[in-house]
């Protein structure tokens, strides 16, 4: 279609007055832009975008430019197509109305956000290199947007189908090193892909000597078993399963793997299960398929788990002689260096995953020198700190190991299921452990009623993940018949509140749901004790806040009084603690079960004189200053009082 020039290239935001850009050869006369992308140099949050890099069934993904910088981001606008229509004026994202459409919206909505946390949390770990970089996460149209670093490249289904859908082994050679490195890392943090496919990995148009390859986003959604989407068909026999006891683990990445190669290959998809199933033999069309590499594909792709390797590690030792091939004499003066430099970054990268004092002197012992060196000396000085706090704080007695829970998004959950499309707030499972509750009196925001004294947990518990959210209670509310009891709430003006903590509830409310998800379930839902929720609010921590003492960092894992302009936000958009928790700090204040405020100072005029129905709450809210969202920091309100920025989250016995 015909397009009017712009002030601006939509591609590289370079000045342009025709619609052919000289600086990064893009030719607006060459482009469609359909009717239902944003308009050119729409403003998401501080994003300007620019033209449409990719579109599928699910999101329309945005080339874009933050204002006042140059760097170029990749913006992907959750949009989908079966579920929601855009408004041509508002251009805001609107459910198509009916409750099966609704609650699917919400569902893949939590699949879309879920995946941005679990971005971020690879860029944490450590900063695992060849995954997808998170840069930001935007509300906006109705909708939510991710935002991404922008990778300069193509996909290996580009290359696939400029090749005449068949690569030469060459080509794998150039990409596959750097994927197997990737997939380890994620593996190593007990993180498995499940969507690898030739869409997914993308080949950097610069030449990188470590990862030339990139492994995009995670796309949780297709993992979520509803009429609206159609599952990759090319996915592990594991991946169509039901049943609540069947595990994805490394193995599930192999057969996705072993799918791409046969397909690099072969010049054709893998059979579908239900063809596999029928005849399970794999038919390669081209024969000249090194031996190595066609052992390695089948053993990939074999339909039982137990069949097929156990991990990355032992895929690599399978595929060296193909990888690896020996090398003429005159080279091995060049290889010998070769193999000592990355046998060196090998340890290195084991080392910070396991990231021991013992795993460092280790490192040192064999490496002396190195920009590796200081950090790994510096790296030895603070977890020898950490142990000398440690055992400060279990003076009581030593208790038993504290199991150590990965932040992922795919474990240590539970969800107990109301219907057969509606389910209880997600809960973690904490472990027992001894913590120093309160503050210390030399810390200067000490405040009376933060006596620190050593407290034991003697029994697991369970914590819900996140605030409870509008959505499920009003479940709560529909069943009962009950009228929520709005009070002036920020989230009342705004008409997709579904994600938001759920406010306005006093703590009768709090537990009166609790005793209907006891009811529902047979399971003792309650609220957390002020002890448990701080407890789960430190995560073995011992600092102000559960990432440490400085409040700048504090709009990096909460909304207050700086950052929420004025309202709550949905949950789980800022960074967790290390057990996975997220929103302990602001959004909302949270009610506790504990009603005695004792030691409160008696300028406080929430506690009455008798310390009788006056619940402690925890947290901070969108409405507070830092010191107020520090994680030893305690009030007590009536407990029929209800306000836009209190809400609960809950626990369950374990």
């Amino acid at each position: 279609m015909n397009n009017p020039p712009p002030l601006f290239c939509p591609n590289c935001f370079t000045p342009s007055q025709t619609p052919y850009c000289a600086s990064c050869q893009f030719d607006l006369s060459d482009y469609s832009k359909a009717t239902h992308h944003l308009p050119f140099f729409s403003v998401i949050g501080d994003y300007i975008l620019g033209r449409v890099l990719n579109e599928d069934v699910y999101s329309i993904t945005y080339i874009a430019k933050k204002k006042g910088q140059k760097e170029l981001f990749a913006v992907k606008e959750y949009c989908p197509k079966p579920l929601s229509i855009r408004c041509s004026t508002s251009l805001k994202i609107k459910i198509k109305n009916t409750p099966e459409i609704k609650s699917a919206f919400t569902l893949y909505l939590k699949s879309f956000i879920n995946e941005a946390q679990l971005l971020a949390a690879c860029q944490r770990n450590s900063a695992i290199e060849g995954v997808l970089r998170y840069t930001d996460l935007v509300q906006q149209n109705g909708t939510v947007y991710l935002v991404t670093e922008y990778i300069k490249g193509y996909s290996l289904h580009a290359l696939y189908l400029k090749n005449e859908k068949q690569l030469t082994e060459a080509h794998i050679k150039q990409w596959l090193p750097s994927l197997l490195n990737t997939l380890e890392n994620l593996h190593q943090h007990q993180r498995y892909h499940q969507n690898i496919n030739l869409r997914n990995i993308f080949l950097l148009d610069e030449k990188s000597p470590t990862y030339p390859s990139v492994l995009m986003g995670f796309d949780l959604y297709r993992q979520i078993k509803m009429p609206f989407f159609k599952t990759n068909p090319c996915h592990a026999p594991e991946q169509f399963a039901h049943h609540s006891k069947t595990t994805i683990d490394a193995r599930t990445d192999l057969y996705l793997l072993g799918a791409v190669l046969f397909q690099c290959l072969n010049g054709l998809e893998i059979p579908t299960l239900k063809q596999r199933l029928e005849a399970p033999s794999l038919i390669f069309n081209n024969p000249n398929i090194h031996p190595i590499l066609k052992k390695t594909i089948i053993s990939c792709l074999a339909l039982s788990k137990e069949q097929r390797p156990q991990d990355i590690a032992t895929v690599t030792i399978l595929l060296e002689p193909f990888l690896s091939p020996k090398i003429a004499p005159s080279e091995s003066t060049q290889i010998t260096e070769d193999s000592e430099l990355k046998k060196q970054l090998l340890l290195w990268q084991q080392t910070k995953t396991l990231d021991t004092i013992d795993a460092y002197k280790k490192y040192l012992k064999y490496y002396q020198s190195g920009e590796q060196t200081d950090i790994a000396i510096e790296a030895i000085k603070r977890l020898e700190l950490e142990q000398r706090l440690t055992l400060l704080v279990e003076n009581i007695k030593q208790p038993s190991p504290t199991q150590t829970i990965n932040n992922s998004l795919l474990l240590s959950q539970t969800q107990d299921s109301l219907s057969d499309d509606e389910f209880a707030p997600a809960m973690v499972l904490l472990p027992t452990g001894g913590f120093l509750m309160g503050t210390a009196k030399t810390k200067k925001e000490n405040f009376d009623n933060e006596k620190q004294r050593m407290v034991e947990i003697k029994s697991p518990f369970y914590i819900s993940q996140f605030p409870v959210t509008f959505a499920e209670y009003d479940v709560f509310c529909r069943e009962n018949n009950l009228i929520y009891q709005s009070n002036l709430s920020s989230v009342t003006y705004i008409k997709e509140k579904n994600q938001h903590p759920v406010t306005n509830v006093s703590w009768f409310d709090a537990i009166a749901y609790c005793n209907w998800l006891s009811e529902k379930t047979g399971k003792h839902y309650k609220l957390p004790s002020e002890i448990e929720w701080e407890y789960a609010c430190r995560a073995n921590s011992q600092s102000a806040y559960y990432y440490g003492t400085d409040p700048k960092k504090l709009k990096e894992y909460a909304w207050y009084q700086k950052n929420s302009n004025g309202e709550s936000h949905p949950v789980g958009l800022k960074r967790p603690n290390i057990w996975g928790l997220y929103d302990m700090h602001g959004n909302i204040w949270e009610w506790t079960s504990t009603e005695d405020i004792e030691n409160c100072t008696e300028e406080s005029h929430y506690v009455s004189a008798n310390k009788s129905n006056y619940p402690i709450v925890r947290g901070g809210s969108w409405d507070d200053l830092p010191w107020w969202l520090r994680s030893a920091y305690r009030n007590g309100w009536d407990a029929t009082y209800r306000s836009n920025d209190l809400g609960f989250r809950i626990a369950k016995t374990y």
